[in-house]
């Protein structure tokens, strides 16, 4: 049986703290990602904008050195969010996708360090 989605007022807690996160990087392509992430350490991540709305990529150093963009949706259900990517993760109450981030990378939850912006 399917979860049927609603909309509520705080609908959007997740996303707004995803893109005030300090890993996130507004308005960057693919390849510039790849450019800020090269060099660093495995599992080094960065948050970016998808395509349509409630659509992101985790974009991260793999242990090879290459670098993954592992696309994530956000849906909402009920009272939780959740988070599809090849498998769907929740329900999440949290209001911040940092409790998440390793398993949508398949690491370990001490293994993701964010790439935070540096202002100038």
């Amino acid at each position: 049986m399917a979860l049927a989605e609603i909309v509520s007022c705080d609908e959007f807690v997740i996303e707004k703290s995803i893109r005030e996160s300090s890993c996130w990087y507004d308005d960057v392509t693919g390849l510039e990602v790849e450019d800020l992430l090269r060099g660093e350490k495995a599992y080094t991540y960065i948050l970016r904008e998808g395509e349509k709305p409630h659509n992101y990529y985790v974009s991260f150093v793999e242990t090879s050195g290459l670098i993954k963009h592992q696309p994530i949706v956000i849906k909402y259900f009920a009272e939780a969010w959740f988070c599809r990517n090849l498998t769907i993760i929740g329900p999440n109450t949290d209001e911040t996708i940092v409790p998440i981030i390793h398993r949508i990378m398949h690491c370990e939850p001490s293994d993701p360090k964010p790439l935070n912006r540096k202002l100038s």
